[in-house]
């Protein structure tokens, strides 16, 4: 798990960096076509290419549409964001799944958790800061990638049940993938020999982040390994600072606070052998696919 969260901050950086020089649009197909390549190898050497046949395309195609708006928005909100501050609005998609679980999976959620999901998003307004910047777009974009990356979640944790894990990693990079490639077709820009680094640690960062996760869910329970997560947020403040000089201010640090004590509660409340019967915790996973 601290190999994928490690993985994380590493597309996050590498695509901000990135966003400095070159269009979101060709990011996120360069970003795509090396994650689909990377994951294609390994499911080759594996011997796991047979899995990636779809049971319900349909489901892929939504899952991939998805995976559109939660790339796009969130590298979006990366290029015109501070690190810190658009990694904390990601970290309110474990309360949507937690909130919407009830209505779409049917999960039981108790007074409790609905009290945590809305102290929740009043960090997040917090970190929105609503009087100054409710309508700054990189703002939105961010809140509605993480929405979009909820669905993603909640989604996964229906239809794992009939598509294999291979294909629920490698079908949503599909749409954004060729999306980029028709929106960057007049506006690309040949990278040069330095900045092809950040482009393959972008595209591997994120093959690499999504397997180590789901070997770490293999192994142990969900709501056990989603703590490490917020580690996320320590390093995208550590990354913000040294390379960006971003300061977080004590608006942004008391919003992260108020989500990071939520989603601790919710995940609490989901390890409790009551909730156990249940759906596992989803975690506090930011929009990364």
């Amino acid at each position: 798990m601290l190999l994928a969260v490690l993985c994380m901050i590493g597309v996050d950086v590498s695509a901000k960096w990135l966003s400095a020089d070159y269009a979101l649009a060709q990011i996120v197909f360069v970003r795509g076509l090396l994650a689909i390549i990377s994951l294609l190898s390994l499911f080759a050497i594996m011997g796991r290419l047979p899995e990636l046949r779809m049971q319900q395309p349909a489901v892929h195609g939504l899952r991939s549409l998805l995976s559109t708006g939660a790339i796009f928005g969130f590298f979006f909100a990366l290029a015109n964001l501070p690190l810190a501050e658009a990694v904390t609005i990601a970290f309110a998609a474990p309360l949507l799944v937690s909130a919407l679980s009830q209505p779409l999976l049917g999960e039981h959620v108790g007074a409790r958790r609905w009290a945590a999901v809305f102290v929740g998003f009043v960090g997040v307004l917090i970190v929105l800061r609503p009087s100054a910047s409710l309508f700054n777009p990189a703002a939105l974009a961010a809140l509605g990638a993480t929405i979009c990356y909820a669905f993603l979640v909640l989604t996964a944790r229906v239809f794992s049940r009939t598509e294999s894990a291979a294909s629920l990693a490698l079908y949503p990079f599909v749409i954004p993938t060729v999306l980029g490639a028709l929106l960057v077709a007049g506006d690309w820009r040949s990278p040069t020999a330095f900045d092809w680094i950040p482009f393959v640690l972008c595209g591997m960062f994120g093959a690499l982040a999504y397997l180590a996760m789901n070997r770490a869910l293999a192994l142990a329970q969900p709501a056990l390994l989603a703590p490490f997560e917020y580690v996320c947020l320590v390093g995208a403040i550590a990354a913000g600072y040294l390379i960006w000089n971003e300061i977080p201010d004590v608006t942004a640090l008391t919003g992260a606070a108020i989500i990071v004590a939520s989603g601790m509660y919710v995940i609490h409340r989901e390890s409790r052998p009551s909730a156990a019967a249940g759906l596992p915790a989803a975690g506090p996973q930011g929009p990364k696919i």
